[in-house]
């Protein structure tokens, strides 16, 4: 019995020596090592130490938006046969804005006679034409209310088959076209025949072949005259100039 009290305080002396020992080694690396592994660990919790991402609630425009100036406009009346998209071209416009600037709900209502708004000055002028090349229109003497013509439009531009040019009488009274005559600066010409045309009338020049009419004439051509950028020139039996435009 002795024999075992002595081994268990053997054991009991062992146990505390070790734990003496394993307790003394720690104190000693932890004054050796101050928290070193720890404070890291806190560091990487720490949320004043970190960079944080804030995603903005409002997302700014890279570029400040331009604001248009205030235009000028005037009144134009809309003329039979003419489309929106026709005027908005004629007076370098876009569509949409035409649209806007005139409050208009649906395009398709909008007839001949009406008088909407557009772009004051934008439409093409003499000045312009001549600088393209385009000789100056005649102005016709006081009270020659034949002489006041235009060329409306030119559609279908770049296919004969469909390219007409529209000529319309602007003048009170009748315009006899009989050795007038259609070209652009390409040399290409067009004689009219006999054709009077009336007030408020209008003749189209085709250029494929048909069978002439009071209000459609044929070039009988077999190609295209008209491109983007083209002048035509209208002019009268004795060669002078009376109306001018440029294919849109």
């Amino acid at each position: 019995m002795t024999r075992w009290k002595r081994l268990l305080y053997y054991l009991v002396i062992n146990v505390i020596v070790s734990a003496s020992t394993m307790l003394a080694v720690l104190i000693l690396w932890d004054k050796l090592h101050p928290g070193n592994e720890i404070k890291p660990q806190l560091a990487q919790l720490n949320p004043l130490n970190q960079t944080a991402t804030i995603t903005p609630l409002i997302t700014l425009p890279s570029e400040t938006p331009t604001l248009k100036p205030t235009q000028s406009v005037q009144a134009y009346t809309v003329q039979e046969g003419e489309t929106l998209g026709e005027i908005a071209m004629r007076f370098d416009i876009s569509m949409d804005d035409l649209i806007e600037l005139n409050g208009i709900g649906d395009p398709d209502n909008v007839g001949a006679g009406t008088v909407i708004l557009v772009p004051k000055g934008n439409n093409i002028k003499e000045e312009q034409m001549r600088e393209g090349g385009i000789p100056p229109t005649v102005t016709p003497a006081p009270g020659d209310t034949n002489g006041f013509i235009m060329i409306d439009r030119v559609v279908g531009a770049g296919d004969f088959r469909t390219e007409f040019v529209l000529v319309r009488g602007t003048g009170s009274g009748e315009i006899s076209l009989k050795g007038w005559t259609l070209e652009d600066d390409d040399g290409n010409r067009f004689v009219f025949p006999q054709l009077t045309l009336f007030q408020d009338g209008a003749v189209a020049v085709h250029t494929a072949s048909g069978m002439d009419t009071v209000v459609d004439l044929y070039w009988d051509l077999d190609h295209a005259v008209w491109d983007s950028g083209d002048p035509v020139i209208l002019s009268d039996a004795n060669g002078n100039v009376r109306a001018t435009y440029r294919v849109p």
